[in-house]
């Protein structure tokens, strides 16, 4: 039997997905088909991803899996970061899981807890008493030890009144546990890979080396729209605030352009400090102009949107953009032994240029002629100097009626 099952989870452990939760999906779904073979009567599977299982994510804390019969489907629960401010300390998860069926497997050294739910149950335990009420009869918490040696929790419940038979539960979940541990350690690996590149490099950039585009001198010719954008006032804000602060504010000006560019193929392919550098490939748009005008509506949405954060903050917050349109050189550039995925060549450094010129002309968005869309909206700036770059540069740009210096 444990052969059969090895081979049904290697199965699932290897289906191939840009959806970094496939891989737990599988996993569970192979449990479900498995307990259902072997007539054991379930109605929901949970199985929580946290750091006591191995799971790493940068902006997730927790995330809880869960198949029930009712609709044959797998919810995925996330719980971010920022709730465990609610229990400060070392100890907040500890804290948090008090309350929680799991809490006696994970810190007191218990194999599984049991808990029929046709009498009464703990009432610290919250989700003891949903599930009564959703007609739940029996329910178990089952230890699996993965193989860095952390401690995973599976839970199962049936609405059978007569609920599990734990001789048979306890054979089948034995034969499942090596080879359930061994397809779960897996999904986490590939997890934390593509979620760490995900979330470093860019959903673009982070498969592009995911795939294989990790060696030095690896590149491409990219045709892209290319945007720097600058938190105006940095410095005084930073004297202002402090550095803690400051931090903290950039992250929420950061969120709101992240806001704006989720509806768009734009990404953030780099921070420098308190600037962005945001690529457009051409590719990913129907034409030029698309690219002309998502560029444009990047730029005046994010400018709004920092605005208004600035005045519920009661800081003069304000960003620039600079844009250009052109063909960059794409992929891995560093020393032997630390790399970088970025873009580089003269139309980069135009971008770069651009924006450092918004200051000076008073507007929040400046752009260069191949960048400039079919739109009344944008002024000619004239022709300027920039450093670096030979000749005049010719210049357009939406107008900072309230500058942030």
């Amino acid at each position: 039997m444990r052969d059969s099952f090895a081979s049904r989870f290697r199965a699932a452990s290897f289906v191939k997905s840009n959806n970094s939760w496939h891989g737990f999906h599988a996993v569970l779904r192979t449990c479900v088909d498995i307990f259902k073979e072997n007539n054991i009567p379930i109605d929901r599977i949970q199985i929580p991803l946290s750091k006591l299982s191995g799971f790493l994510h940068p902006t997730i804390q927790t995330a809880i899996l869960t198949w029930t019969s009712h609709d044959d489907q797998i919810e995925l629960d996330i719980i971010p970061h920022d709730w465990l401010k609610i229990y400060p300390g070392p100890e907040s998860l500890q804290e948090r899981l008090k309350n929680t069926p799991y809490y006696e497997i994970l810190f007191g050294g218990a194999v599984f807890t049991h808990y029929p739910l046709l009498a009464d149950v703990p009432a610290h335990i919250e989700i003891l008493g949903s599930l009564q009420q959703r007609g739940y009869a029996d329910y178990y918490a089952l230890k699996l030890e993965l193989q860095q040696g952390s401690i995973q929790v599976v839970s199962v419940a049936t609405k059978s009144q007569t609920g599990f038979d734990w001789q048979v539960l306890s054979d089948v979940y034995q034969q499942l546990e090596p080879v359930l541990s061994l397809a779960l350690y897996a999904a986490y690996q590939t997890s934390v890979a593509a979620e760490i590149a995900r979330t470093y490099l860019g959903d673009r950039t982070g498969k592009r080396v995911l795939q294989g585009e990790i060696m030095r001198g690896v590149s491409t010719s990219l045709e892209a729209g290319i945007m720097f954008c600058d938190l105006r006032g940095f410095t005084s804000l930073n004297l202002r605030l402090g550095a803690e602060k400051t931090v903290e504010v950039m992250n929420q000006v950061f969120d709101k352009i992240g806001q704006v560019m989720e509806s768009s193929p734009a990404e953030i392919l780099k921070f420098i400090g308190d600037a962005l550098l945001i690529v457009l490939p051409v590719s990913e748009f129907v034409n030029l102009e698309e690219v002309k005008l998502c560029m444009l509506d990047l730029a005046t949405r994010s400018h709004a949107l920092v605005r208004d954060l600035g005045v519920s903050l009661d800081l003069p917050l304000s960003v620039g953009f600079g844009g250009h349109l052109g063909k960059v050189v794409y992929g891995n550039v560093g020393t032997s032994s630390r790399f970088d995925f970025t873009v580089m060549g003269p139309e980069v450094n135009l971008a770069a240029r651009l924006e450092s010129m918004c200051s000076q002309l008073n507007v929040f968005y400046l752009m260069s002629s191949q960048a400039l869309p079919a739109t009344k909206l944008i002024q000619n700036m004239g022709e300027h100097m920039l450093k670096g770059i030979d000749k005049p540069v010719a210049m357009w740009g939406l107008v900072d009626d309230d500058p942030q210096a």
